[in-house]
């Protein structure tokens, strides 16, 4: 009987060496073991020089040949909530759900290194506002870049690697969950917990005064537009289309 168990526990450990190492040595680095991190949490998906980006909650993975960047190497914090990648400065924005924000050059990926990166702790540490996560970024042609966050809208400083300034868009000045925001034409859209805000692109002061408000009681949660179409999504399900921001069609409900 020993002998019997002793040769199925044998079968049982050469069976699981040879599922790991072809596992560990498949042609898809995507599927390999070397990290031993978790990435079953998805955050967010983008495209990057014709391959596909993702993060989840433990770090970013490069689909095409598996690199991965973590707080092990590449990333100086954990709990990715956003990511974005700017093609004018050619650079990589990593947002966190305590607040955190990272510049991570591209050049920074191949070598699997925080080296040259910036980590803006700002808002963490700020004790204004209660809820800080980053939910999306957006980057405009002209320079400026932006974080949606759980209490408003901040505008980022690239280069210098800081904060720029920070906006509520709340019609009293209350700090406002901001889950997503794009440009259509000339007009700047915001997805939050009270509706949707829109103000003028060439507006120079983004204080809450300057945001008008449409689709209020509704909680949306992304939105996605070209020149003069957006499209809304909200948080239970139904889908819209707008061409003026005044009137909606459902589209899905």
């Amino acid at each position: 009987m020993r002998a019997v168990l002793h040769i199925l526990s044998l079968r049982s450990i050469l069976m699981l060496v040879l599922l790991c190492g072809r596992s560990a040595f498949a042609g898809d680095k995507m599927f390999s073991w070397h990290s031993h991190l978790s990435h079953n949490i998805g955050v967010q998906v983008i495209e990057w020089k014709g391959q596909a980006v993702y993060a989840s909650q433990a770090g970013i993975v490069f689909a095409q040949d598996g690199t991965e960047l973590t707080k092990a190497g590449g990333l100086n914090g954990a709990g990715i909530s956003a990511l974005h990648h700017w093609a004018q400065k050619d650079v990589f924005l990593v947002g966190y759900d305590n607040g955190n924000i990272e510049i991570v050059p591209s050049l920074a990926v191949s070598a699997v290194s925080a080296a040259g990166s910036f980590f803006i702790e700002d808002i963490k540490n700020s004790g204004h506002v209660a809820h800080k996560k980053i939910n999306r970024f957006v980057c405009a042609d002209g320079g400026k870049c932006f974080a949606a966050a759980d209490f408003g809208i901040v505008e980022i400083d690239v280069d210098k690697g800081e904060i720029r300034d920070n906006f509520t868009i709340h019609p009293a000045g209350a700090a406002l969950a901001v889950r997503d925001l794009v440009q259509m034409g000339g007009r700047w859209v915001a997805a939050t917990e009270m509706g949707i805000f829109w103000c003028e692109a060439d507006n120079p002061q983004w204080y809450y005064g300057a945001w008008r408000q449409t689709q209020a009681g509704k909680g949306f949660v992304s939105l996605a537009a070209n020149r003069d179409t957006l499209w809304a999504l909200s948080r239970d399900g139904i889908l819209l289309k707008t061409n003026t921001l005044h009137s909606f069609d459902t589209l899905q409900s």
